[in-house]
């Protein structure tokens, strides 16, 4: 009752175990990655590029807290 458990990586177990997690945008992650990739092959002096994507928080019963 004291603890809460969150993961980062969502999954089909924790899904099915109810362990609320950090949803990552992996297709978009991937074609960023190969997108800066790519540019930074076709000119090496391209400077470096930060690029921040959404995540989703899915809330279940391993972090509720039930009053």
């Amino acid at each position: 009752e004291d603890i809460a458990v969150v993961g980062f990586t969502e999954s089909p177990a924790g899904r099915i175990l109810g362990l609320s997690s950090v949803e990552q945008p992996t297709i978009e992650i991937g074609r960023n990655a190969a997108e800066l990739l790519l540019k930074k092959i076709n000119n090496i002096d391209s400077p470096v590029e930060i690029r921040v994507l959404d995540a989703k928080f899915n809330i279940r019963s391993s972090s509720k807290l039930e009053l």
